[in-house]
């Protein structure tokens, strides 16, 4: 039997379509391929770096030597995980989305304190630490600590980096 005119420009329509969509699933194939490798990659280069913080950590860590209730001068228990951050005061976007985070887990219940330690004061950097006051004001919730770079020992610092998280 031979097909009409109509019919064999009916199929070859379907068979351009068919073609087409082969086409675009050999694209899609091919990037998600990319992105699988790309991610492996990362997770590759991730878990290359995981020695170096753990040991950085673990020196800091092993570099403390106050205890835990040396936190309590500072009105920090210490029964709460630790958000420790320092802010750059050319970068306020970090600090700002570290109050964040710290007042969206307050909101979900989920206590944490949240300890800026900031650049020792100068009559420079009073703008800057104006700014986290007010970034502070505008956005914290919990518990919140600020501390100046001048007001804390060395020990005490490593007291904080030991069981805090930095960000």
């Amino acid at each position: 039997m031979v097909a009409s005119p109509k019919e064999a420009f009916e199929n070859l329509e379907e068979l351009e379509q068919l073609e087409d969509i082969y086409n675009s699933a050999r694209v899609l194939a091919k990037t998600t391929d990319k992105v699988a490798k790309t991610t492996l990659e990362i997770a590759q280069k991730a878990f290359d770096l995981l020695p170096y913080l753990l040991d950085e950590k673990y020196e800091v860590i092993r570099g403390n030597t106050l205890p835990q209730n040396a936190l309590w001068k500072f009105g920090i228990s210490g029964d709460k995980p630790i958000i420790l951050h320092y802010p750059n005061y050319d970068i306020l976007s970090d600090t700002e989305e570290t109050i964040k985070t710290h007042a969206f887990f307050s909101v979900r219940g989920f206590e944490t304190d949240l300890v800026l330690i900031l650049p020792e004061n100068n009559s420079y950097l009073r703008e800057g630490e104006h700014k986290v006051y007010l970034l502070l004001e505008r956005y914290a919730r919990g518990h919140v600590k600020v501390i100046s770079k001048n007001e804390i020992k060395q020990a005490e610092e490593l007291l904080f980096r030991s069981v805090g998280t930095v960000i």
